[in-house]
C-alpha cells in the first residue's frame, strides 16, 4: 500500500514537475499527515524538494512546469523579490518586461509608480500595468504561446529594435555561475537577449530554486546581468560562487513583506 502510494506520487512528480499536498490527499485517499510523511521520505531519497504546500522535482537539469503550477510555487519569495525589484524602478522610467510569474509580481508592485513606459511580450504583465492610468503600455507582436500568454519570434525581436529603455526586467528557468542564465524555449531566449541589448540596466529577478539549474537554451552569461534579485533561500555556497563576478546579487528577505 505504501509502495503503491509512493509510485503514484513519483509518477505525478515526473509528469508535472511538482505535486500539491492537498491534491494528493484527495487522489490517494489519505490524510495530510500521511502525505507529508511520504513527501519527507521521497525528499530523503533525493527525488524531490519539499516546498510550502507540496514538493518539486529534484532535477538539476531542469524541467519546465506549466504556468498554473509555477504561479503556485514560492509565492512569498516571488513577492519579496518583486518588491525589491520594484524599488529599483524610478518614476518616469522606460522598462522592457519579460513573461513569467515573478515578473508579473513585479508588475503588481509597480502600481504606485508614475509615468512609466512599459514594453512587454507578456499579456498578463501588460494587462496588469495598464491598470495604472499614468503608464503607457506597448505590446510586442509575434506568435502567442498558450499558458504563459507571451509572444516571441521575428515580430517580437524586430519590434524591439525600434526602442531604447532604462531597464530590462526578466526572469529565468535556470541560473548558475558556470552555465549562466538558461531557458527552455529558443525563440523566447532570443527575445530576452534582444531586451538586454536595448536596456541601459539589466535586472534578473528569480527565486532561489532556479539556482544551479540548467535549462536547454543558453540566454547569456551571468556577467551580462547588472543586478540579480533573489530571495534568502539561496545557499551561502552559491552566494560565494558569485563573489568576485561583475554582477550585483541582491537578496530579498521574505520577512520584508
Amino acid at each position: 500500500m505504501v509502495q503503491e502510494r509512493l509510485e503514484k506520487i513519483k509518477a505525478l512528480l515526473s509528469a508535472n514537475g511538482m505535486v500539491k499536498a492537498n491534491e494528493l490527499t484527495r487522489q490517494l485517499g489519505v490524510s495530510i499527515e500521511t502525505v507529508r510523511r511520504d513527501l519527507e521520505f521521497l525528499e530523503k531519497c533525493g527525488l524531490l524538494k519539499r516546498v510550502y504546500g507540496g514538493g518539486i522535482a529534484n532535477n538539476t537539469r531542469g524541467i519546465e512546469r506549466n504556468y498554473s503550477s509555477r504561479e503556485c510555487l514560492h509565492m512569498d519569495e516571488k513577492r519579496a523579490i518583486a518588491k525589491k525589484t520594484a524599488s529599483l524602478v524610478n518614476d518616469g522610467d522606460a522598462l522592457v518586461m519579460d513573461l513569467g510569474t515573478t515578473t508579473l509580481e513585479v508588475a503588481k508592485c509597480l502600481a504606485d509608480k508614475n509615468e512609466l513606459t512599459i514594453l512587454t511580450n507578456s499579456l498578463p504583465v501588460g494587462m496588469e500595468m495598464v491598470k495604472n492610468r499614468s503608464c503607457h503600455v506597448y505590446m510586442l507582436g509575434g506568435e502567442l504561446r498558450d499558458g504563459d500568454f507571451s509572444t516571441s519570434g521575428l515580430l517580437a525581436t524586430s519590434g524591439l529594435s525600434n526602442f531604447r529603455v532604462d531597464k530590462a526586467i526578466f526572469g529565468a528557468s535556470g541560473v548558475s555561475p558556470k552555465n549562466g542564465v538558461t531557458d527552455y524555449h529558443v525563440e523566447e531566449a532570443n527575445v530576452r537577449r534582444r531586451m538586454m541589448e536595448i536596456a541601459d540596466k539589466v535586472i534578473l529577478c528569480t527565486d532561489s530554486s532556479k539556482f544551479a539549474i540548467s535549462a536547454f537554451v543558453h540566454v547569456c552569461d551571468v556577467t551580462d546581468i547588472d543586478v540579480i534579485v533573489t530571495d534568502s533561500g539561496v545557499s551561502q555556497q552559491m552566494v560565494d560562487a558569485f563573489d568576485g563576478l561583475a554582477v550585483e546579487l541582491s537578496i530579498a528577505q521574505v520577512t520584508d513583506l
